[in-house]
């Protein structure tokens, strides 16, 4: 592998964009869903889930005859909360020097179970039906 990319003619890099905040709506007559309203860093691994939660719960709001508006505000707080939890995991899982050594400390005295429930309201949320 190592060989392939020394020969590599122009090698390319993947780029990484996150939106910044905008409008997701155009009042009621168009909105828009996971990456193309919120596209964020993969460091909470929720790409895809959240558009599908974006779809679940669009869904709901426009059965219930409710304006995408009231749909945008509701997703809102979800979004960032998971883009804060990203930028936290970037700093955290990529850290070099001292910081990663007390990252790593802090974590070996946690037990698995207890890290793993810190994630609950992240990888165990439930759409709003």
């Amino acid at each position: 592998m190592v060989d392939l990319l020394r020969h590599a003619v122009e090698p390319t890099i993947w780029p990484l964009y996150e939106l910044s905040a905008g409008a997701w709506n155009r009042g009621d007559e168009v909105v828009l869903i996971g990456d193309a309203a919120h596209a964020m860093m993969p460091f909470a691994a929720q790409g895809a889930a959240m558009a599908i939660e974006d779809a679940f719960e669009l869904a709901s709001f426009v059965a219930d005859g409710k304006p995408l508006a009231a749909f945008v505000d509701h997703r809102k707080r979800r979004v960032a909360r998971v883009r804060s939890r990203g930028a936290f995991n970037r700093f955290a899982y990529h850290a070099r020097g001292p910081v990663r050594l007390g990252r790593d400390l802090v974590l070996s005295l946690r037990r698995p179970e207890s890290l793993a429930a810190d994630f609950d309201w992240l990888y165990g949320y439930e759409p709003k039906d």
